[in-house]
């Protein structure tokens, strides 16, 4: 084979493992928002990362423990979240989500709704995706 063949191979090679992990990527996001709306905390603590550094819109940042107390207890219940406009970029074993969500949830007994852009990073580690950070902002009323 020559080297030019070889180098053309090896690309498409790379971007069909590109695209098959962007794939599993969102189909990991996908499980992962399932999982927050049903309260299925199984599930979510499979796909959240140990290390997990959750940036909420309002600057609270929270580990994995802290995000999931509020809403294991019962203070805070999601009933919708649509994700729109999400871009996933493949880094090897790291994947970088951005987009938008809208979300409803029940806080405190108060609906709460929200527009945010956010930024999420995932690590592919013994042979599954875990969402390692998120990072939110709230989109302005328009």
């Amino acid at each position: 084979m020559t080297t030019v063949a070889a180098l053309v191979l090896s690309l498409i090679v790379s971007l069909g493992g590109q695209r098959a992990a962007a794939d599993a990527v969102r189909d990991a996001e996908s499980r992962r928002l399932r999982a927050l709306v049903s309260a299925d905390y199984q599930a979510l603590d499979l796909l959240l990362a140990d290390e997990l550094s959750y940036g909420h819109s309002t600057a609270k940042v929270d580990s994995k423990a802290s995000y999931l107390e509020p809403l294991k207890s019962g203070p805070t219940r999601y009933t919708s979240l649509q994700p729109e406009d999400v871009q996933v970029r493949v880094y090897g074993a790291t994947a970088v989500l951005t987009g938008t969500m809208r979300s409803v949830a029940m806080v405190a007994g108060q609906e709460s709704r929200t527009h945010l852009r956010f930024t999420s990073v995932w690590i592919e580690r013994d042979a599954r995706w875990q969402m390692a950070a998120w990072q939110s902002t709230r989109v302005p009323v328009e």
